[in-house]
Formats: structure tokens, sequence, C-alpha cells
């Protein structure tokens, strides 16, 4: 029998998490048209929704990249298709959100002026010499943003220079801080107020490292506003490679994650480290994550059944217990046709989307995020809990009006729960390994599993399981209660 102890009086730490989602592809260019798309967003609370500039108006599966921007490199200046970007910006704000734009990807990695796949705008040069954009060019460019959303009155608050630069050694450092100075200065002039980071200030890159952090904080690198990291917990699918992780692993690394690893200071030691420098405590924003990051040789399957739903349970649980502000699942919704069958090396795999696009139903992981995005708000309270199981992990908290526990059986066998600390009645909300596979059939329900549980009585869990009991908090000061009580008692 396992033993979870909640002590709802005991407060140890006050939430800071909100939850977010990216779009790509087809889904940016058709987000601000397609009301099953700003549902799913809207149905989990979603906060932050990211996109990549250069994909605004992707047409996949045949129409390939067209990037929004026609650069000058005369005049500096650039023709936009404004009218596509506010088209997805509103949408973005009219489901709660706000949007996170991505401006430029994978610098480091041949760039050239005439990629085809849009990581600059065509009609910019990059430097021979460092194989980036130059500081003053790629400033005038992101600074065109922000003028263009102050003109319409849109207020967009939140940017990332570059999806995963490459920054393997000292000069690349160097070479990409100039950018960012410069860019930086240019947004900021502007609007002020807009909050602009890097998602490789902590992260690991290549077998010398990541030297960017120390050398930015050491080579007057200009203030970012965040601390921001990417989260795979595994990177290939196939079994015989070594970076393949089996679901013990995957569980086990999510956690492990929050220490120091060799080649890769990550979030938490970089908020330190800023702050050491810089007397300034960075929020921590975990701006793309999913179980594994393997796409080329098709995707792992493993994301929209139970260990998806189990493995996004335990980073969310790590990343309000280490007070991160922001979490990005990658990403809102997929296609098993395409996947399966329109896939240039297709597998068996159901892409990276936590709803499936083709019937409209969401995959398990999607009940976990939304729970908690409906259930969890920033300042709520996150109050003790334990366990005498190493299988089992458990969060509990409460808001306004409930106490909420969450409960994560890490194991494939069936597990008894013995609640302690609390009584009465809870109602309950999971999802375990009887829910149906997630093959695309409009028959199958594969919605959560609900019922009312006494807390007196052991609950049993099926396997793989996400649990989430909640009961209503009595919030009316004693006095008042004891007055209601002798009203009733005394008519």
């Amino acid at each position: 029998m396992s033993v979870v102890n909640v002590n709802p009086n005991n407060v140890v730490a006050i939430n800071q998490l909100r939850l977010g989602v990216q779009i790509g592809h087809n889904m940016i260019r058709t987000f601000g048209l397609n009301q099953n798309y700003q549902k799913w967003a809207s149905d989990f609370c979603c906060k932050l929704i990211r996109f990549f500039d250069y994909q605004v108006n992707f047409n996949y599966p045949t129409g390939g990249p067209h990037h929004i921007c026609q650069w000058n490199e005369a005049t500096q200046t650039g023709v936009f298709d404004w009218a596509s970007v506010d088209n997805v910006v509103r949408a973005i704000f009219s489901v709660g959100a706000e949007p996170l734009i991505v401006l430029g990807m994978y610098w480091g990695l041949d760039l050239q002026s005439s990629d085809p796949r849009g990581y600059v705008p065509p009609g910019m040069s990059v430097d021979p010499i460092t194989q980036i954009p130059r500081p003053v060019t790629w400033a005038k460019y992101c600074a065109a943003w922000v003028q263009h959303f102050k003109d319409v009155g849109l207020p967009v608050r939140f940017y990332e220079i570059v999806n995963e630069i490459h920054v393997e050694t000292v000069e690349r450092a160097n070479n990409y801080m100039l950018v960012v100075n410069a860019t930086v200065q240019a947004m900021k002039s502007i609007n002020p107020n807009v909050s602009i980071s890097q998602d490789r200030i902590c992260m690991g890159g290549g077998g010398e490292g990541n030297p960017l952090l120390d050398y930015w904080l050491t080579h007057n690198g200009v203030d970012l506003d965040s601390i921001n990291y990417h989260q795979y917990n595994c990177g290939t699918i196939d079994p015989t490679n070594p970076y393949y992780y089996d679901d013990p692993t995957i569980f086990n690394n999510t956690e492990r994650d929050w220490e120091w690893q060799p080649n890769a200071l990550l979030a938490k030691a970089a908020q330190t480290k800023w702050f050491n420098a810089r007397n300034k405590k960075l929020p921590i924003f975990n701006t793309e994550c999913n179980l594994n990051s393997a796409w080329e040789g098709g995707t792992d399957r493993r994301q929209q059944l139970m260990t998806g739903a189990v493995w996004l349970a335990i980073t969310l649980r790590q990343e309000i217990l280490q007070e991160v502000s922001y979490h990005i699942y990658f990403t809102l919704a997929g296609s098993y046709v395409y996947e399966t069958q329109h896939s240039s090396k297709p597998n068996d795999g159901l892409g990276f989307g936590f709803v499936n696009s083709d019937d409209g139903k969401p995959y398990v992981p999607y009940h976990v995020y939304k729970f908690i995005g409906n259930n969890l708000n920033l300042g709520d309270t996150i109050v003790e809990s334990s366990t005498n199981s190493d299988s089992l992990r458990v969060l509990a908290w409460k808001n306004r009006s409930n106490l909420n526990i969450m409960l994560v059986n890490k194991t494939h066998g069936p597990m008894s729960v013995q609640l302690t600390g609390v009584s009465g009645s809870f109602s309950l909300l999971k999802v375990d390994e009887s829910i149906p596979s997630p093959i695309p059939d409009p028959n199958v329900d594969r919605s959560p599993i609900t019922a009312t549980v006494d807390a007196a009585q052991p609950l049993q869990l099926n396997g793989y399981t996400v649990a989430f009991l909640q009961q209503p908090l009595n919030n009316l000061p004693l006095f008042l209660l004891l007055a209601l009580g002798a009203l009733i008692l005394w008519g």
C-alpha cells in the first residue's frame, strides 16, 4: 500500500507557472481562421503561444516556406506581409494568450542569404566571415516588428532572438552576442516594455559545451529579460541508439535535468549565475518541450500515449516546484494521416501535437495540461505533500475554491494509494492505461475517467496514471461558520 500524506495548512511554495503551446507550419497560417485550434488552446487556459517568424506563411505539404519579409539590403528596410502576422497575433490574444515570437532560426548551420528554408529573409545578406546577419541589419529587421505592433496597437511583449543558435566556440558566442546587443537596444528604444531572451543562454551545444552565458556576463552582453531553455528527454526513435531512453530513464531524466549536467549549464544554475553577476533574478521560461525531439526519421509514438502523459505531469511538477514561469508544449496539434501517409519517412509516430487534428480528439497528455491549466493559477499556494513510494509522485495545491492533489504512477503495475491528512469526498479525474490507443476513430472515446471517491478508502491506480483529486475549500471565516451553524440549528 502506497501512502500519500497531504498537509493543506503548510504552504511550501507559491505557483509561478503558466501554460503555453507552440504552433507551427500550417497552424500559424490558419490559426486565425481555425476555430478548433483556438478552442483547443482556450480550453486549457493557454497563456503563451510561440511561433517562428519564417513559418507564418508556410503552406505544407506543397507550398514550402514563404518568409513574410522581402529585405532590401541597400536601404536596410523590408516589405512585410503584416496582414498575415496580425491575423495570427489577434487570434492569439482572442483566446486569452500572448504571442512569443521567435525572430530567426538555427544560425550556425550553413546559413546563407539564399537559404531556401527562410531562416533569414530573402534579400538579406550574411556576413561572409561570421556567417550570420550583420548586427545593424538584424537589429533593424527585429525593430520593424516592434514598431509595427506599436503602430497598430497590438501589445506584443515576448520575443526570442534566433531559435537554437549554435555557439560551440567563443568566437561564435562573440559574433552572436554583438548581434543581440544591437537588436535588443533597437527593439527597446521603440518599446522598453518588450521582454527579450534567447533559448541557448543556458544550454549546451556540441562537444565543447556552451560558452555563451559566461562570455555574455563577462563581455558586456546586453541585459536579457528571462532565462529560456528547451527540454527534450530523448533524441531518437532507434532503440539501438545510445541516445534512446526507455520510459523509466526518461522519467528519471526529467527530474534530474534540474541538476548540473556535463556540457550543459541548465536553467536554475543559469538563473543563479546571472543573479550573482547582474544582481537581477530573471524568470525562467521552458519555451519548447516534449518527450522526444526526433523527427527526421519519424516521431516517437510514446508522446501521445500514457508515457507522454506521465512524463508531462512529472515535468510540470518539477517546474512548479522550481518556480518556472512558462511551459511551452511542442506542439498544439498534429495530423495522424499526414504523419503515417504523407511523411517522407513515415513510421508509427503521431507527430508532436497533443491533439489529433484529423478527428479533433485530444490525446491523453492534453487532459493533464487541461486540468492543470484550469485549476492552477498564478499565485496559488503549493502545500506540503509526500509519499512513501518511489514509484509515485504527488503535488498538492490550493486555489481560491479547491484543494487539488495530483498523483502520478510511474510504473505499469497496479497501485493502491491511501490518502492521509485529508478526509471527505473528492471528485476524481484521471487518465490511465485503460484509455484506448490513439488511432483516430470517431467511435472510440479517449476522454478521461471521472468519479467521486472517499479519502478514507484506498484509491486504485491502473498502471501508468495521472490522477487529479479535487475537493471544495471552505472559505468562510470561522465566526461566520459558527453563526451560520447556530442559525441553522436554532432557526
